[in-house]
């Protein structure tokens, strides 16, 4: 009853403006406190090896069930074991309601050995319970949801054991037979025990030789075909032969079409664009859609990537992370397939250039009705502190609030992003069911960093939880039109973007200050449109494919 009131209370203090203000939200590392107490292991301090520096990444699942985000982070390992000593594990942390997690590693049985890169969550057999894939520079390996807090390793049988260097993965349903299927990114080929034989430089100064090289590796890409079991369709589909330096990759609707496309971040070459002609077939625009190279045709260094929508126009945006002196670059969906480079155009160009950026995701952290920035960063370099390098080894994260769909502005320190670490992989969600999206970073060689959103929960909001029945389960794919007030917004349901990681599942959506959603759409990847009207906020709706909300639950702050 107290704490009820207290956010009665709350409520009406912020009846009159009811969207955040941002001087009255601060993002608070809960890490500790949370109990999330893996150390990452990624190879020596030094970093004498390209293999070394990529980082490892982490992800939000409800693996139980029971209503609460629990929390997956990905480790790799040292360089050189000493004899009798334990291999590093990836770790799985039961949420108990509160976002105070317990190590169920063991339990699960998802503490994976191999030296590890990023992690994504699916439920590949449409059983209502969420698989888990993990990429490594070795065996991927594949974790099927036994429904019971546990998982059994089924890699080798579901032919998903690759043991090239894989770095992220992403579900999506490419072919519309309702199952998942999987595309991962491979890096390059690497063999420790024979690396590149001549000195490699940066700024003057000796450092591990980058992907140049090495030789780029192909990626992968797989169809499910519906008995748990994997297709491996990447020469089919010539994925095996665009060769680049892959390391995010995200699917999306990029050309106004009815299939989920696929875009690849390469680190140091052309990045890809695969248009999906259906039958499994896929087009590569790379260069044709304008998303591929900067002006000049200028390869960057790909490194994250996510799509968003981030000026309300239904088209999906992307956002691309790169290597430091250069900047991020964000690509404006024209329509029909191509991209236009706006970064400058929305004054994100300056802010970026001195950091290294990992992981990035599109979000509405203030709650108030459009699409946010978030980039994980940190350089691979120790030796940028040892030298005036116009840069630094360990930075601070960013934070980039979206100004009327026009132009973004830099407010990290304003939210306390000031921090500096070793950041990798990054993934949103509500981990305390307050309303607002909390932050998800892996770091390297430090724990990750949980960081609880303060104050974002002062707009409204509702979020969605979506049950396929004709398509798959998870509703990845799925496309939502809410409008609510003046504000028309677009989200897709993805199980890719950013970089090594896995996002919640639950759509959210900021209102700012209405109180009731007029109308929403989902159209679903198998046709079927769902239709609801005059939902109330600060609701979790559960929406089953062709049968509308079937249940609703009130959380967070709008409690009363």
């Amino acid at each position: 009853m107290i704490r009820c009131g207290i956010r009665a209370t709350t409520l009406v203090l912020f009846c009159v403006s009811a969207t955040s203000a941002l001087e009255d939200i601060r993002f608070v590392d809960t890490t500790v406190l949370a109990g999330l107490d893996l150390v990452t292991e990624f190879g020596s301090l030094d970093k004498k090896y390209i293999i070394e520096y990529t980082g490892t990444g982490a992800g939000f699942s409800d693996y139980d069930g029971d209503g609460d985000l629990d929390i997956y982070l990905v480790n790799g390992q040292p360089l050189e074991r000493a004899e009798g000593d334990q291999p590093a594990r990836n770790r799985l942390y039961r949420n108990d309601g509160r976002a105070r997690f317990t190590d169920v590693t063991a339990l699960a049985g998802v503490g994976d050995t191999g030296w590890g890169a990023g992690c994504v969550f699916g439920d590949i057999d449409n059983d209502g319970d969420p698989d888990l894939f993990v990429t490594n520079y070795g065996p991927n390996v594949l974790f099927l949801n036994n429904g019971d807090g546990t998982f059994t390793d089924i890699s080798a049988e579901a032919g998903l054991d690759d043991a090239r260097w894989g770095e992220s993965a992403g579900f999506g349903d490419l072919d519309g037979d309702g199952f998942l299927d999987l595309y991962v990114t491979n890096h390059a080929v690497f063999q420790k025990e024979a690396p590149p034989t001549f000195p490699c430089f940066w700024k003057g100064i000796q450092i591990p030789c980058g992907p140049l090289a090495h030789v780029p590796e192909g990626d992968i890409l797989y169809r499910n075909r519906g008995d748990v079991t994997f297709e491996d369709r990447s020469s089919a589909t010539g994925v095996a032969e665009r060769r680049g330096y892959g390391f995010g990759v995200v699917m999306d609707y990029l050309n106004d079409d009815d299939r989920l496309d696929i875009y690849v971040a390469n680190d140091l070459t052309g990045n890809f664009v695969l248009m999906n002609r259906g039958h499994f077939a896929f087009d590569d625009e790379s260069a044709l859609s304008g998303a591929a190279y900067v002006e000049g045709g200028r390869e960057q260094a790909g490194m994250g990537v996510d799509s968003g929508d981030f000026d309300g126009d239904g088209r999906a945006d992307i956002y691309v992370t790169n290597f430091s002196d250069d900047y991020n670059t964000l690509y404006h969906n024209d329509g029909d397939g191509l991209f236009r480079d706006v970064t400058f155009e929305v004054r994100l160009g300056p802010a970026t250039f001195r950091n290294l950026g990992w992981g990035t995701f599109f979000f509405d952290f203030d709650n108030d009705g459009d699409q946010d920035l978030f980039v994980a960063n940190g350089h691979i370099y120790p030796q940028a502190d040892r030298i005036d390098s116009g840069t630094s080894y360990s930075q601070s994260n960013q934070l980039f609030e979206n100004v009327d769909g026009k132009t973004f502005e830099d407010v990290s320190r304003a939210v306390g992003l000031g921090e500096k670490r070793l950041g990798r992989g990054a993934a949103y969600g509500d981990v305390d069911d307050d309303g607002d999206l909390d932050i998800l970073v892996a770091n390297l060689h430090t724990k990750a960093s949980l960081l609880r959103n303060d104050g974002g929960d002062a707009g409204h909001w509702v979020k969605l939880q979506l049950v396929g029945v004709r398509s798959n389960r998870d509703g990845i794919g799925v496309r939502v039109e809410l409008e609510a007030g003046k504000r028309l917004q677009h989200r897709t349901l993805k199980a890719s973007g950013s970089y090594l990681a896995s996002h919640d599942r639950r759509l959210h959506f900021g209102l700012g200050n209405e109180r009731v959603v007029r109308e929403v759409k989902v159209r679903w990847p198998s046709g079927v449109i769902d239709r609801l009207a005059e939902l109330p906020a600060g609701h979790l709706y559960v929406v089953v494919e062709g049968r509308g909300v079937s249940g609703a639950s009130r959380v967070g702050s709008e409690l009363d």
